[in-house]
């Protein structure tokens, strides 16, 4: 019984002499997978990504830091502020992802006729909504980054967001 051991053990020249004996089947699959990875990367339509970083003002972040936003006057507001949003990266987050900035986005870049398939507005909404992301920075600030076929279309989307939060902002603040 303690000769079986020896017998059973395997070592690196056991390992290479499979590798040798499969060394053709091995080669296949490594190029079928390197042919199917490279098809797979054609057939797709390239994407662009475009990016902007939102920072709150100053003053504002000085206003949430010593105890709130302010009178909160606009009802709005204070149902965003209700929201479970609770400082002003949270806020901007809730207006960039509201409806109503949704569909300033849709019509001003006609977007019910740029994507594929689209009959119905909402159907653009959660188009947009899959090929946008908003979140926060470790640093308190806001990035949106949009993803769409054409560079210079993806650009201007994530700039339409920043005038989009910058017209809402100036209609909380009045109202």
């Amino acid at each position: 019984p303690a000769q079986r051991g020896v017998d059973d053990e395997i070592d690196l020249l056991d390992y290479l002499r499979v590798i040798w004996r499969y060394r053709w089947m091995i080669a296949l699959l490594c190029l079928l997978a390197m042919g199917a990875a490279v098809a797979l990367s054609l057939s797709k339509p390239r994407q662009y990504q475009a990016t902007v970083t939102i920072v709150p003002p100053l003053d504002i972040l000085q206003k949430e830091s010593s105890g709130g936003l302010g009178a909160l006057n606009s009802s709005l507001l204070r149902q965003v502020m209700d929201t479970g949003a609770r400082s002003i990266a949270g806020m901007y987050i809730e207006i960039l992802q509201s409806r109503e900035v949704a569909d300033a986005v849709v019509d001003r870049f006609h977007l019910m006729s740029v994507y594929d398939g689209i009959e119905y507005r909402s159907d653009a909404h959660r188009r947009l909504q899959g090929n946008t992301k908003v979140e926060t920075t470790d640093g308190g600030a806001v990035r949106v980054t949009v993803l769409d076929l054409d560079p210079n279309r993806a650009a201007a989307i994530a700039g339409g967001y920043v005038e989009e939060l910058d017209k809402q902002n100036k209609r909380l603040s009045a109202g």
